[in-house]
């Protein structure tokens, strides 16, 4: 497994990566995973079931926001990744339909919907553009 919960001795730690779950939770998973997560890039990658059943609920919330949607802020790079049952995932923007600008703006949406499923680990990450 690639993933581990709570301490690890120094050993163990070899080629390991530090997350800090969400609830305080100290998750370990291997450098070789987090360098390389599963990317969601849209409906047909490979994902669970229950992960692919937000991935419509999301591009249904994407649609009706890019209705009305203004453009506040230029927002790069958004991405959001989590560890669904032992595996570590990126959603991208694209796989919901949305600019990284719509991506952003629902980004605590999403995060809340991961952690109700029962993630131990949620992070967005952004890069405004200042240009």
């Amino acid at each position: 497994m690639s993933i581990f919960y709570g301490e690890l001795n120094e050993k163990e730690q070899k080629n390991m990566v530090f997350l800090s779950g969400d609830n305080g939770q100290k998750i370990w998973i291997s450098t070789e995973h987090w360098m390389r997560p599963n990317q969601i890039i849209s409906e047909g990658s490979e994902m669970p079931d229950a992960i692919l059943n937000l991935l419509q609920k999301w591009r249904k919330e994407v649609h009706f926001i890019t209705e009305n949607y203004e453009n506040r802020q230029r927002v790069e790079k958004a991405s959001m990744e989590f560890i669904y049952e032992d595996k570590y995932f990126e959603l991208i923007p694209g796989s919901i339909a949305a600019t990284h600008e719509v991506c952003h703006s629902i980004a605590d949406k999403i995060k809340k919907d991961l952690k109700h499923l029962g993630c131990p680990y949620t992070k967005y990450n952004w890069e405004m553009d200042c240009f």
